[in-house]
């Protein structure tokens, strides 16, 4: 690998870079707030770190593993999310490997033809929105093309379409999502939901688990409660996506306590649990780092626990606080960070982050669903059906808006790129 030090837009010793690792819906948020706020002040500007060379909206990503023709909607290509403005900001594709009290290490990607290089990127402050990791087909963090995320896609929906009975390992909310989609638009195709805990949605009012639990069952998903699959005796291809797996002889999933849980079944898909992507953060400062759940500690301010760097932020799924884990509260996370790199930057105080109220919609198939919003007129939590949420009903849900944020506009032609 090829070592720069100089030649790198991200390396200019004009500018001092406030560098955000991770560029979903935190460092998304945060790049659209600093748009409208017209910078950061001279000489600092951002310099946006993602893996991705796309944006994922991967809130349709239970439906577009099972529903085909709109996938390209899905992904926005960061190139243009400054306006091509260094001086506002700076987009690298490429992986944060390692952070010290000055750079960050990050192996950029090549272009297929030339092999990665390394570049290290100095920063004046660091805000950490690293995010976690998901099993496919609900998150496709491992995919890091545009090309090779809708081969993914395309590769589910194929395997799906065949499969004859489906378990789907985990209730939380993309489970119960993917359920769904399978059972509306394969009626025939047996699905069975398990979940190890006694109700979905825990940290939700238990109204919206009680109305997601009828419209499974309208759709009749097999709902199994408190159990855990036994994945050791789930062979590979039971979870492949790979059409070459089709025609194996069915299996019986069965539960850690020897229980079966399902027979004849041709398709494991997995939606348990998510792994922070706190290994970076963790060669800075491993005492900011769980050593149980691996979340990212952080102090009221977002400011990570370790107070030796006071100007490294941890915001959105990876960092530890009391919030739901949703896009909102990162993209809120990201963008309170951001005001306080500003308020130290013109020696102002620093404010507390102020915990979010828990809200959700879950989109159970094309034309109903159940969500969990603030009563504006109230201030209350509510929980409320497809009746209140039809206005944000379309087949992408929603996808469109990911277009604007990073700067280019959704039409027949950019959905290539």
């Amino acid at each position: 690998m090829t070592i720069t030090t100089s030649d790198h837009p991200a390396v200019d010793a004009q500018y001092k870079n406030v560098v955000v690792i991770g560029g979903s819906c935190a460092g998304v948020g945060l790049c659209v707030k600093l748009r409208d706020m017209g910078g950061l002040p001279s000489p600092y500007r951002v310099v946006l770190v993602e893996k991705h060379s796309h944006m994922h909206y991967m809130y349709t990503f239970p439906r577009a593993s099972v529903v085909a023709g709109f996938e390209k909607e899905l992904f926005a290509p960061y190139n243009n999310i400054f306006g091509g403005d260094e001086a506002r900001g700076v987009f690298v594709q490429g992986t944060a490997e390692s952070i010290t009290a000055t750079h960050i290490r990050v192996v950029v990607a090549g272009d297929g033809a030339s092999e990665p290089e390394i570049v290290e990127i100095p920063y004046s402050y660091l805000i950490y929105a690293a995010g976690t990791t998901h099993p496919e087909p609900c998150t496709l963090s491992s995919h890091d093309t545009k090309t090779e995320a809708l081969a993914a896609l395309s590769a589910y929906q194929a395997r799906i379409a065949a499969a004859t009975s489906v378990v789907v390992v985990g209730g939380g909310a993309a489970g119960i999502e993917l359920a769904a989609e399978i059972r509306e638009h394969y009626p025939s195709t047996a699905v069975t939901l398990v979940h190890s805990r006694a109700s979905y949605l825990p940290d939700y009012k238990p109204e919206l688990a009680e109305a997601a639990c009828a419209i499974l069952d309208k759709f009749g998903v097999v709902r199994v409660m408190e159990k855990r699959v036994d994945l050791s005796t789930v062979p590979e291809w039971a979870k492949s996506a790979s059409l070459a797996d089709v025609g194996q002889a069915p299996i019986e999933v069965k539960a850690t306590d020897g229980s079966v849980l399902a027979s004849g079944v041709d398709l494991v898909l997995l939606c348990t649990g998510m792994k922070p992507n706190s290994d970076a953060l963790a060669t800075l400062s491993p005492q900011s780092v769980d050593e149980a759940t691996k979340f990212v500690k952080v102090r009221e301010t977002l400011q990570i626990e370790d107070s030796t760097f006071g100007n490294v932020y941890a915001v959105g799924n990876v960092a530890k606080t009391t919030d739901v884990k949703m896009g909102y509260v990162a993209w809120g996370q990201a963008r309170h960070a951001l005001d306080n790199v500003v308020a130290d930057i013109q020696g102002s105080p620093l404010k507390p982050w102020t915990r979010l109220p828990p809200q959700m919609f879950l989109y159970l198939g094309m034309n109903d669903g159940a969500g969990q919003v603030v009563n504006p007129e109230t201030q209350e939590l509510a929980v409320v059906g497809a009746d209140v949420m039809r206005p944000y009903f379309s087949h992408n849900l929603g996808a469109n808006r990911i277009w604007d944020w990073v700067g280019t506009s959704m039409s027949e032609e950019s959905v290539d790129l």
